[in-house]
């Protein structure tokens, strides 16, 4: 997808998931509902090439951690690098799978539970965009 003229503009995203790694080994892949805000952001990025300040993944849940699985400390930022993988929606109700890989240091927010594998929130600052594809089989 390139960052150019805006042929599709696209106004939701439902079902995403983020794959993260550290010094190059998968750590997890993780569920999340986005924030309003960060959807939104997101929509920026995708549609107009605008890099988000930041973003805010609410209720992250990691499914399927690996044995290099680390949480992030809740004290201070951990860089890391992700592949968000989300169903964008048209505003011609079109539906697109959408890969975004970047890299970002993340800190959890919130509440902690006893659960190593779940987080209320996590923020993700200094955000570098790798590259943004549609993805088609």
């Amino acid at each position: 997808m390139g960052r150019g003229v805006v042929t599709t503009v696209f106004v939701k995203i439902t079902d995403p998931t983020m794959s993260v790694y550290d010094s190059g080994h998968l750590i997890g892949t993780a569920r999340f509902t986005l924030s309003p805000d960060s959807e939104a952001a997101l929509l920026d990025l995708v549609n107009y090439g605008v890099t988000p300040k930041s973003l805010i993944f609410l209720n992250v849940d990691f499914y399927q951690p690996t044995e290099y699985y680390n949480p992030p400390h809740q004290i201070e930022p951990v860089k890391r690098k992700g592949i968000l993988r989300a169903v964008f929606t048209s505003d011609t109700k079109e539906l697109s799978t959408i890969e975004i890989r970047f890299s970002f240091d993340a800190i959890p927010r919130g509440i902690r539970t006893g659960d190593r594998y779940y987080f209320d929130s996590i923020g993700y600052y200094n955000i570098q965009v790798e590259s943004i594809d549609e993805v088609n089989y």
